[in-house]
């Protein structure tokens, strides 16, 4: 009997999809060890989220948490936009990841400068959030009823 794996399940780009969302991981770990060396630079020890003295450590303290607001969103809706678009959601995947890095980078360094740097991760975070909105259509069944409800 053979038994079935999980990638014969999968379309067969997911795997790019896959290590794109482990590349937002990665960033993940490369902005707290951030925060972590910027604790022993600066003195300041955990719990402590802010310091009241110091907006660098503040900053890069910051730029951590966004990005924590801004992957679980991200991760979702490239698996799962993904199953439908694994090449784009892969492309528009990892260019989120290398766009959040220089916005990381960005606010770090001067906070006032880092609203132009939004719009790239944005714009690959709308692409993969249409290409999740596609995949739940086709799979409730509406996008293949569209045509007929246009055409009448």
């Amino acid at each position: 009997m053979s038994h079935l794996k999980v990638q014969d399940l999968l379309p067969k780009d997911y795997g790019y999809v896959v290590l794109a969302v482990a590349g937002g991981s990665f960033l993940n770990a490369r902005l707290a060890f951030r925060v972590t060396k910027a604790r022993k630079d600066y003195g300041i020890q955990a719990p402590t989220m802010f310091s009241n003295e110091n907006p660098v450590f503040n900053r890069i303290m910051r730029a951590h948490m966004d990005y924590l607001e801004h992957f679980p969103f991200y991760a979702v809706t490239v698996l799962l936009g993904g199953l439908e678009f694994p090449r784009v959601c892969a492309t528009a995947g990892a260019t989120w990841v290398i766009a959040r890095a220089v916005y990381a980078d960005i606010y770090t360094e001067d906070p006032s400068k880092r609203f132009k740097e939004f719009i790239p991760p944005a714009l690959a975070q709308i692409v993969v959030i249409g290409c999740t909105v596609i995949f739940g259509l086709r799979q409730t069944g509406i996008l293949d009823s569209l045509p007929d409800l246009i055409s009448k």
